[in-house]
């Protein structure tokens, strides 16, 4: 099952290979497909031969739907690890929560998986539920969303309709023969959309979220720190849980602190954007970059995904950098290029708060889609509120998410160094460490939500004083803690399309 490579670990820290063999090729065909179709609907343009330098093949394509299916996992990175005893290939998701696989009995849940559903053994068993479950909690979230014959209903929506629905179970989770611990899964019934084509049995999540697997193995005490890393490479790379891999660095690691914005993310501060020399910056505010869900790193989602007001700024430093409008790598246009002339084009580089910056060459900038022939992957949405840096940006870095210390660590790495060739692996990286901090920024939705209990108390207390003052029996005050039986603010997002990692229901907020 592990192979020669597949697992290295030590006293509470493990070493996991992980794969993207299928899914980027899925992403750069997706890719592929939106450049055949721009080219069926005009003949005029033969095997793309017009196509010049100075005069990029651009427009309204089927955008929508192209981007739909780049953004529900495709670029998406996955492990091998044994559940129940039964070999799993989960997807491995920094934007949402939630551990879930296709099991036995799933009604129309594809045929493409790489391993039959999962047979319940003797040892799985479901989470029981009562009503007190489905009330938000001092976690920000109800823990099922409705009890069914005493089973919690567990699930996601995602914004383009894409869900998967289950029932919370729990059995060991096998990550190598030493490393294992008794975790809580949804053993999903029902799935449709993207999930129906994934080659992959279901996802792992890995955000700031109570029912992360790094945060179960850690209360199960496998782990002595809420802390993984992930050094990424286009065909795979390594995910070291509990601690890091020191000998893959090839520059110091510098750490920026994580944002408080609500939301379970991994959100960061992006102070600017660079192309080319690092002073020619985009001229735009940062706020552009931090609004609403802000700057968020997704190994989930394949591309770069920016706010469509910084794209006149971008094209303007595109052009200072490379002194026309050629070659502007979104998402919407094909070039004609060599290898030579792609390889020649300006690194784009992202700033982030206390010196920590990653750059994203015109390799990963690129796709190519025919012969000589290029499409930017660089997304501009008018949808969703947020700057996403996908897997595309985070590759050829070791990225340190550590929750104790409330940061991110950026380094440059060997990531597609063999296992055991670079093995250092460390339970404290050392560093700069940061404490949680409130974010101004986001004190009008706190105040609101605020506000919004008060009002919500208050109105409890009336009506139990009006009720004794008339002499009728008072409803009883409530028993639970005030936090499990409050009403959250209603998300006003719920139409946007975006990412993979966009849900629709509330649970996206963060955990406090």
């Amino acid at each position: 099952m592990w192979g020669a490579h597949a697992a290295v670990d030590a006293p509470n820290t493990i070493q996991l290979e992980m794969s993207n063999e299928v899914a980027r090729s899925q992403a750069v065909n997706a890719l592929q497909g939106r450049y055949r179709y721009h080219r069926s609907m005009d003949e005029e343009l033969q095997a793309m031969q017009t196509l010049s330098d100075e005069d990029p093949v651009g427009g309204e394509t089927n955008e929508a739907t192209v981007e739909t299916a780049l953004r529900s996992g495709s670029g998406s990175h996955t492990i091998q690890v044994l559940v129940g005893g039964q070999q799993r290939e989960l997807i491995i998701d920094t934007g949402s929560g939630k551990t879930a696989f296709v099991c036995v009995g799933c009604n129309n849940c594809g045929s493409k998986r790489r391993h039959q559903p999962f047979v319940l053994t003797d040892n799985t068993t479901y989470v029981s539920c009562d009503r007190s479950m489905t009330f938000q909690t001092s976690r920000g979230e109800p823990a099922c969303m409705a009890c069914e014959n005493g089973k919690c209903r567990y699930g996601q929506t995602y914004v383009e309709g894409d869900h998967w629905s289950a029932y919370k179970a729990s059995d060991m989770m096998q990550l190598s023969p030493s490393f294992e611990a008794r975790i809580e899964f949804g053993c999903i019934y029902e799935q449709s959309g993207v999930f129906l084509d994934q080659p992959s049995d279901g996802i792992m999540g890995f955000s700031r979220h109570p029912d992360s697997i790094f945060e179960q193995f850690y209360r199960q005490k496998v782990t002595h720190s809420r802390i993984f890393s992930q050094c990424l490479t286009e065909g795979g790379g390594m995910l070291t849980i509990g601690g890091v891999d020191l000998a893959r660095h090839t520059e110091p690691v510098r750490y920026t602190p994580l944002r408080n914005t609500g939301y379970q993310y991994w959100t960061v501060t992006l102070q600017s954007v660079s192309v080319g020399d690092p002073s020619n910056t985009l001229q735009v505010d940062s706020t552009e970059y931090n609004a609403d869900r802000g700057c968020v790193l997704d190994s989930g989602t394949t591309f770069l995904y920016m706010p469509e007001s910084t794209k006149d700024a971008f094209r303007l430093a595109w052009s200072r950098a490379v002194g026309s409008f050629s070659f502007v790598p979104q998402s919407d246009t094909f070039y004609s290029m060599t290898t030579d002339q792609v390889a020649a084009l300006p690194d784009i580089c992202f700033w982030f708060k206390n010196d920590v910056h990653i750059c994203l060459p015109s390799s990963r900038y690129f796709a190519q889609v025919g012969d000589g022939v290029y499409t930017g992957t660089i997304f501009f949405s008018p949808g969703p509120r947020a700057t996403i840096l996908g897997a595309s940006v985070l590759e050829g870095h070791d990225v340190i998410y550590d929750v104790d210390n409330h940061r991110v660590g950026v380094a440059a790495a060997m990531c597609d160094q063999p296992m055991q060739a670079a093995v250092e692996l460390s339970l404290d990286p050392g560093g700069q460490k940061f404490h949680a901090e409130f974010d101004y920024s986001e004190a009008p939705q706190w105040m609101l939500a605020g506000i919004t209990l008060l009002a919500v108390a208050g109105l409890i207390n009336a009506i139990w004083v009006a009720a004794a003052t008339e002499g009728v029996e008072a409803p009883a005050r409530p028993t639970k803690p005030a936090q499990e039986t409050t009403t959250t603010v209603p998300n006003d997002w719920q139409g946007e399309e975006f990412s993979f990692f966009l849900m629709q229901e509330d649970d996206d907020r963060q955990p406090h």
